[in-house]
């Protein structure tokens, strides 16, 4: 609902920010179940319940980039 009151650049925006973000955790999530094979990881610091909280981070921070591109 909120996305159909944007105008076209701020779609544009969202949109590239959603596809960056949804790139970067899938490699994220790619990353972290080989390096749990490879190397014994603690649980308590890198399992795949702590990746929310990197994905939370990281979809402002590809707005801001985003946005940066469209002056």
């Amino acid at each position: 609902r909120g996305v159909r009151s944007l105008d076209e650049m701020e779609r544009r925006i969202q949109l590239e920010s959603l596809a960056m973000a949804y790139t970067i955790t899938i490699f994220l999530l790619m990353t972290l179940g080989v390096m749990q094979r490879a190397v014994e990881l603690k649980f308590e610091d890198w399992s795949y319940a702590h990746v929310w909280a990197y994905v939370t981070a990281l979809y402002p921070c590809c707005v801001r980039f985003a946005a940066r591109r469209y002056p």
